[in-house]
């Protein structure tokens, strides 16, 4: 099966949520998806909507671009490494 079959609800809710994701990347308060965090204290904040939502827009492109095999492939070797 190919992943968006897999988790076609995934897509869906992923769709639904970005909105909000977008809304909040048009504040000061926006930042990058990916950050230097110098402790746990800075770890913990460092998770919100924006984080979530434009890291899974951007995990989403990523399999679009390498495809699925590449894409899985990867995903096992981070988790296998981590």
């Amino acid at each position: 099966k190919k992943l968006s079959q897999e988790f076609s609800l995934s897509w869906i809710l992923f769709n639904y949520w970005k909105g909000f994701a977008y809304r909040e990347d048009q504040l000061v308060t926006t930042h990058p998806v990916m950050g230097e965090c110098k402790n746990t204290e800075v770890a913990e904040t460092a998770f919100d909507s924006i984080t979530y939502e434009k890291g899974s827009a951007l995990l989403k492109q990523i399999y679009y671009i390498v495809g699925y095999e590449k894409f899985s492939d990867a995903i096992h070797s981070y988790f296998a490494k981590h």
